[in-house]
């Protein structure tokens, strides 16, 4: 049996589309294995001031942790302010993340890039070269229903530092993984899309 807690997070960020009035939070971590449903919960919102919680369930235990990346839109709320406060593991009192406003941010449509085939079960292997401006979060967007996120990290093949994705093909279908790079100083926003077919 599960028991809903507070979730540690490595990262927090939070992005704000003015054009759309929607907050964006991503969370990234290792979460103790076996965890569901990662999600933010609006704890309260006062004083201007976004306040949210990064829960989920945890149980039956299992040995180590897994990785795990959780993006998750606001829609349609005013401006939370220079920060929203997140709760999780590490922070239960909360800890301070900067709002980053992008304009169209979440509205943006981005063409495909490319597109990889694999099948069910199969491995696939995203690479991004780790950004450059300082303070930027680089991280990644798709359908847990079509592919679960196997592992993450940096490599450093010929000494250029990439990160490393490795998604795991759940079912046939056809989705789109998107890989981020946002904030930093100066501010940057870039995205690649790549479409998945999924073949039995």
């Amino acid at each position: 049996m599960g028991f809903l807690q507070l979730i540690a997070a490595t990262e927090l960020a939070a992005t704000y589309d003015s054009e759309t009035r929607t907050l964006l939070l991503l969370a990234h971590g290792q979460a103790q294995s076996y965890t569901s449903g990662i999600h933010f919960t609006a704890r309260t919102l006062h004083g201007g001031r976004g306040t949210f919680q990064l829960i989920g369930w945890v149980g039956p235990l299992g040995k180590g942790t897994t990785p795990y990346d959780h993006l998750q839109r606001f829609e349609h709320i005013e401006f939370p302010g220079a920060y929203v406060q997140i709760a999780d593991a590490g922070h239960p009192g909360g800890v301070r993340v900067p709002v980053e406003v992008i304009p169209g941010a979440a509205s943006a449509a981005v063409p495909a890039q490319e597109v990889r085939r694999i099948s069910v079960g199969d491995i696939m292997e995203l690479r991004a070269a780790v950004g450059t401006a300082g303070g930027a979060t680089q991280f990644l967007e798709q359908d847990t229903s079509l592919l679960a996120l196997e592992s993450a990290g940096i490599q450093n093949p010929s000494g250029r530092p990439e990160i490393v994705w490795n998604l795991r093909g759940l079912k046939a279908g056809e989705t789109h993984v998107k890989l981020v790079l946002n904030g930093g100083h100066p501010p940057i926003h870039t995205s690649r899309i790549v479409r998945v077919i999924i073949a039995n």
